[in-house]
Protein backbone atom coordinates (compact mmCIF):
# COMPACT_ATOMS: atom_id res chain seq x y z
CA UNK A 1 0.00 0.00 0.00
CA UNK A 2 1.62 3.59 -1.22
CA UNK A 3 1.66 5.91 1.53
CA UNK A 4 0.04 9.23 0.54
CA UNK A 5 2.01 12.34 1.09
CA UNK A 6 1.28 15.48 3.02
CA UNK A 7 -0.33 17.52 0.03
CA UNK A 8 -2.25 14.19 -0.55
CA UNK A 9 -3.51 14.11 2.92
CA UNK A 10 -4.40 18.23 2.46
CA UNK A 11 -6.09 17.93 -0.18
CA UNK A 12 -8.25 15.23 0.69
CA UNK A 13 -8.81 17.03 3.79
CA UNK A 14 -10.15 19.83 1.77
CA UNK A 15 -12.58 17.75 -0.26
CA UNK A 16 -13.81 16.04 2.66
CA UNK A 17 -14.98 19.22 4.40
CA UNK A 18 -16.60 20.68 1.01
CA UNK A 19 -18.64 17.30 0.80
CA UNK A 20 -19.61 17.68 4.11
CA UNK A 21 -20.76 21.26 3.62
CA UNK A 22 -22.43 19.97 0.31
CA UNK A 23 -24.50 17.44 2.56
CA UNK A 24 -25.70 19.30 5.40
CA UNK A 25 -27.25 21.91 2.32
CA UNK A 26 -29.13 18.87 0.81
CA UNK A 27 -30.76 17.65 4.52
CA UNK A 28 -31.10 21.56 4.93
CA UNK A 29 -33.43 21.89 1.36
CA UNK A 30 -35.26 18.89 2.38
CA UNK A 31 -36.65 20.07 5.90
CA UNK A 32 -38.64 23.02 7.28
CA UNK A 33 -36.47 25.46 9.69
CA UNK A 34 -37.36 28.29 12.19
CA UNK A 35 -35.59 31.54 11.53
CA UNK A 36 -33.37 31.22 14.24
CA UNK A 37 -32.42 27.71 13.33
CA UNK A 38 -31.70 28.79 9.49
CA UNK A 39 -29.79 31.65 10.61
CA UNK A 40 -27.43 29.47 13.27
CA UNK A 41 -27.17 27.30 10.52
CA UNK A 42 -25.61 29.93 7.96
CA UNK A 43 -23.19 31.56 10.27
CA UNK A 44 -21.53 27.35 10.66
CA UNK A 45 -21.52 27.52 6.92
CA UNK A 46 -19.88 30.57 6.71
CA UNK A 47 -17.46 30.18 9.28
CA UNK A 48 -16.43 26.29 7.93
CA UNK A 49 -16.32 27.96 4.46
CA UNK A 50 -13.48 30.25 5.59
CA UNK A 51 -11.63 27.54 7.57
CA UNK A 52 -11.72 26.09 3.88
CA UNK A 53 -10.50 28.83 2.24
CA UNK A 54 -8.03 29.28 5.06
CA UNK A 55 -6.18 25.90 4.24
CA UNK A 56 -6.27 25.91 0.54
CA UNK A 57 -5.07 29.28 0.56
CA UNK A 58 -1.80 28.21 3.33
CA UNK A 59 -1.58 25.27 0.70
CA UNK A 60 -0.92 27.08 -2.16
CA UNK A 61 1.07 29.48 -0.90
CA UNK A 62 3.22 27.01 0.25
CA UNK A 63 3.59 25.05 -3.14
CA UNK A 64 3.81 28.40 -5.30
CA UNK A 65 6.81 29.20 -2.76
CA UNK A 66 8.25 25.59 -3.61
CA UNK A 67 8.04 26.17 -7.16
CA UNK A 68 8.59 29.65 -7.83
CA UNK A 69 11.05 30.39 -4.36
CA UNK A 70 9.13 33.50 -3.25
CA UNK A 71 5.08 34.47 -1.53
CA UNK A 72 2.82 34.78 -4.05
CA UNK A 73 0.84 37.99 -4.36
CA UNK A 74 -2.14 37.96 -3.77
CA UNK A 75 -5.01 34.75 -4.00
CA UNK A 76 -8.60 34.87 -5.60
CA UNK A 77 -11.19 33.17 -4.12
CA UNK A 78 -14.94 33.37 -6.05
Amino acid sequence: MNACSKQDLRAIRILLLIFDLNQKNKIMEQAAFTRKELMRRLEEHRRKKKEVIRMMEDYLKEECKKRTGREPESFEVW
